[in-house]
């Protein structure tokens, strides 16, 4: 059984698209879209599409969507009635996570200004991973769900800006100390710091990356975002293009990604299409060995989200049709996998949660066969590999 019907996805993925591009796409609301279908706005269900936006963390632009649809000019007499029926409810549910949203952003931002003067002040140059700086790709910014400040940090600078950090915090989280990674929470606000960016496919392409973030900061191919004066570092855009993806796949293979994440990568696309270099980018994904998933995801942000194919390097339509496995996936697991709706095993003995956990990660892996049968494989005995060590240290 599917969670939600057609007719409200459909619609869902229209209002998104008027959310994400505004003036930039013409949004027809009477006329079929990508699928070939025709969304009846007269017989939405309000309730499942609230739930779908917050689950996904694109509620914000579903909201300016649904504002632009119920403000559309035009409208037959049968058109307006379907406009006018969208209850008050649903438009002031999403008026309310429109300015809380706002509110967080601009609160997260501040913290940020703060974070990057004190850290520049002691000697250590980070670069601010996905969030924030990607948020700058939207046509509007405040409105992308805010999570937490994500900061690279290379060589020596992770360790220093531990032991900068680490004293003034009010929660750490267990450090990852193989991929060079600590969470450090202030308040209700968790800074993560990096000190590398593997992706979870392998040493083979961990090493490849490693080497994608030495050149980075060995040539200082930044870019830039400044707020309120400060100039925050962000990666280069072909660095962003390739780690936004990686990124967002690893959360794929372990069960958790979220709409959010692909609209971001949709949207670093679409603003630096000018300033990515292709001719450097595709020998990049071929090295990972991820073209295929490049394109299918592609295919996914061309279909649903809007985004045109001369924006997407490397595109191809061959797997056009593909692509709609990647939708139920999403829609099944939610946002880092938060809505799946499976028991929580929490409570159970360590070695019971460690055998379900590779019960259900053998379910997902066969769903993803037939999209990537050569990752997969390839993740799933990487996902063994560092199951079985896990439980060796008794972690």
């Amino acid at each position: 059984m599917k969670k939600y019907d057609s007719n409200t996805v459909n619609f869902f993925f229209r209002l998104l698209r008027a959310g994400l591009w505004g003036s930039v796409e013409e949004i027809d609301w009477t006329g079929t879209d990508a699928g070939g279908n025709r969304p009846d706005a007269g017989n939405i269900d309000w309730r499942c599409l609230y739930r779908l936006a917050m689950e996904q963390t694109v509620a914000g632009y579903t909201a300016v969507g649904l504002e632009r649809f119920a403000s559309a000019k035009g409208a037959t007499a049968g058109e307006t009635a379907a406009i006018t029926a969208v209850p008050e409810k649903v438009m002031q549910a999403f008026n309310k996570v429109k300015i809380s949203t706002g509110l967080r952003n601009f609160r997260m931002n501040d913290f940020i200004v703060k974070l990057f003067h004190m850290l520049n002040d002691a000697g250590i140059e980070p670069l601010l991973l996905k969030g924030q700086g990607v948020a700058r790709n939207y046509l509007y910014p405040e409105l992308r769900q805010p999570g937490d400040i994500d900061l690279l940090l290379h060589g020596e600078d992770y360790e220093k800006a531990k032991m900068l950090l680490v004293p003034k915090a009010d929660k750490l989280e267990e450090e990852g100390q193989e991929n060079l990674h600590l969470g450090i929470h202030f308040g209700d606000i968790e800074v993560e710091l990096h000190g590398t960016i593997n992706a979870g496919f392998g040493k083979k392409n961990n090493v490849f990356l490693s080497g994608m973030q030495s050149e980075m900061f060995g040539q200082k191919d930044f870019s830039s975002w400044v707020y309120e004066g400060t100039d925050i570092k962000l990666p280069s855009a072909n660095f962003d293009a390739v780690f936004i993806f990686t990124h967002f796949l690893h959360h794929f293979y372990y069960g958790g990604l979220g709409l959010r994440q692909i609209c971001d990568w949709t949207m670093h696309l679409h603003k630096n299409s000018r300033l990515i270099d292709v001719e450097r980018l595709e020998p990049d994904i071929k090295a990972l060995g991820l073209l295929r998933e490049w394109q299918t995801f592609g295919c996914f942000a061309v279909k649903y989200l809007g985004l045109t194919a001369s924006d997407m390097p490397m595109y191809s339509g061959r797997y056009y049709e593909s692509c709609d496995k990647i939708m139920d996936f999403l829609f099944a697991a939610g946002n880092f996998g938060h809505h799946r709706g499976r028991a929580d095993y929490s409570n159970k003995p360590y070695l019971v949660r460690k055998a379900k956990s590779l019960f259900l990660k053998g379910g997902d892996m066969l769903e993803l066969f037939s999209l990537f049968p050569g990752n997969t494989i390839k993740f799933f005995f990487v996902f063994l590999g560092t199951g079985f060590s896990t439980v060796a240290k008794g972690k």
